[in-house]
Formats: structure tokens, C-alpha cells, sequence
């Protein structure tokens, strides 16, 4: 039986992330997100079928999740959801 992998990317995208921080010319949240898309590409890159990924975003203006019925879950939204 196949082995599956799956990583979730959880991406904070508030307002205080387009601060500039430890002397970089470029936003906390752009800092980030190119680590994020490096992981990805390279992940991709592998060409395996059984690693699985998604991304979710929190602080959002919207609320998209299958949880948005509880309060509790405002403001996170599923980006990518859980495939391949």
C-alpha cells in the first residue's frame, strides 16, 4: 500500500504583516511567501502523486472554510484546498 504525505501551509496575511522587519526591503508577508512557493515548486517538482498539500490563510478580510458557521472559525480561509 501506498504511503501518502500531506502538508498544510498556514499563512498569516493581517495587516501587521506588511510590516518590514530585520532590515529587509520587502514585507514580512512577502518574506514568507517566498518560502512558501519555494516549498511548493519543490514539492511539485518531485512529480509524486501521494504528497498532498493545501494552504490556509488566516486574518482574512472573508471567511471561507467549512467550519464559517461557528464564530470561532471568522476570518480563515482555505486557499488551496487538501490535493494534490
Amino acid at each position: 500500500m501506498t504511503e501518502k504525505e500531506a502538508t498544510v501551509y498556514i499563512v498569516d496575511v493581517g495587516r501587521s504583516m506588511g510590516s518590514k522587519h530585520h532590515g529587509r526591503d520587502e514585507s514580512d508577508l512577502d518574506w514568507s511567501m517566498k518560502y512558501i512557493w519555494d516549498k511548493i515548486a519543490t514539492t511539485v517538482g518531485t512529480g509524486r502523486k501521494t504528497i498532498l498539500g493545501s494552504v490556509i490563510a488566516l486574518r482574512t478580510d472573508a471567511t471561507d472554510n467549512d467550519y464559517a458557521k461557528d464564530s470561532s472559525y471568522e476570518n480563515i480561509s482555505v486557499l488551496l484546498p487538501l490535493g494534490q
